[in-house]
């Protein structure tokens, strides 16, 4: 296969994955596609990859372990900066556990 108009960086798989979807037969009755035509293809390619990627984004973010947060490791680090004392130390883990507390989502 020509590779002449990869001017962008390609790996070998896409190539190859590129091969198999456009074969010779296929880019013959490409070439014959009309500007509309080919709008409505490039459409549905679009509309495709769009749907993929939005498939693959959920998946991914399920997958996602939850965030577990060590709040006494926190206010351990927060009581050893200087000027920080017990009573600023329990306004500040107040403010920020009640942040996260009435919130369903980080």
């Amino acid at each position: 296969m020509d590779k002449r108009w990869f001017n962008f960086k390609t790996t070998p798989e896409e190539v190859a994955a590129l091969e198999k979807v456009l074969d010779r037969a296929t880019y013959r009755r490409f070439k014959q596609v009309d500007r509309q035509d080919m709008a409505v293809v490039l459409a549905r390619i679009y509309h495709s990859g769009k749907v993929d990627g939005a498939q693959e984004t959920r998946e991914a973010i399920e997958a996602e372990a939850p965030v577990e947060i060590d709040w006494d490791m926190i206010m351990d680090e927060i009581c050893k900066v200087k000027g920080v004392g017990r009573k600023l130390a329990e306004r500040i883990n107040a403010a920020v556990t009640g942040r996260f507390d009435n919130d369903s989502e980080l």
